[in-house]
């Protein structure tokens, strides 16, 4: 990372503004965004921490309402993401023109950014469209508290998604084997799951490309694909 953080200026500039346009059009394709959305945003992701320590870069950055309102959306679709948003969130705060951004934007909500976060961002947003500065990171959770809330903060489902060449599960007392390549799925749920937040993990599984048809398979040639798209040609 020290060796990313050397590069000019410039260079690190032009990237967190590659990363924004790339997220106009997702922004406005709902197919697109489904499967590209986690690649844009990671490229947004490392231009963010290549240049929190250029305070001013980041204040001069244009058309912060982009960015915005595609983290808005990013957390609202993808909860099970909020973990990988929040150093994202906490870089911008550090900065009141982002601040007073996200505060004059009607399309930006704080509902929709991380629950741990939300007050925090809340206050940061009225101090800056209030033009007071100052602030710096918001302090890190206790030690003590971070194991028993650490899953909780993080959303309300976290998926893992591992492929595997064969696997053996122990089922209900009795063990399953899977003798041929798969994926195994496992999914967590904490007491905050709600239906509205389901949703938008369904539609990760179906959209995120993780799997490959049958034949494709065979012929040890194949680029992975979303189920959605394999059911849509009707392969297996």
């Amino acid at each position: 990372m020290s060796d990313l953080l050397m590069k000019p200026l410039a260079e690190r500039a032009a990237r967190l503004d590659r990363a924004r346009d790339s997220m106009k059009p997702l922004l406005e394709n709902t197919y697109q965004f489904a499967n590209k959305c986690e690649t844009v945003f990671s490229e947004f992701r490392v231009a963010c921490v290549h240049l929190r320590r250029e305070r001013e870069t980041l204040d001069a950055f244009k058309e912060k309402d982009v960015a915005w309102r595609y983290l808005c959306k990013l957390c609202r679709d993808r909860p099970f993401l909020n973990d990988r948003v929040h150093e994202v969130l906490k870089i911008l705060m550090t900065s009141d023109a982002w601040m007073k951004a996200f505060a004059e934007d009607k399309e930006c909500t704080v509902q929709d950014l991380p629950p741990d976060l939300q007050e925090d961002i809340r206050k940061r947003a009225r101090e800056a469209a209030g033009g007071s500065g100052g602030y710096g990171p918001p302090s890190p959770a206790k030690r003590e508290d971070i194991a028993t809330t650490g899953f909780e903060l993080s959303g309300s489902v976290a998926i893992v998604v591992q492929r595997v060449v064969r696997a053996k599960l122990l089922v209900e007392g009795k063990y399953q084997q899977l003798d041929v390549p798969g994926l195994f799925v496992a999914v967590s749920f904490s007491k905050h799951a709600t239906e509205e937040r389901l949703a938008p993990a369904a539609r990760f599984m179906l959209t995120a490309k993780l799997s490959v048809s049958s034949a494709a398979a065979a012929a040890a040639t194949a680029e992975a694909e979303s189920i959605a798209s394999l059911c849509s040609r009707g392969e297996e």
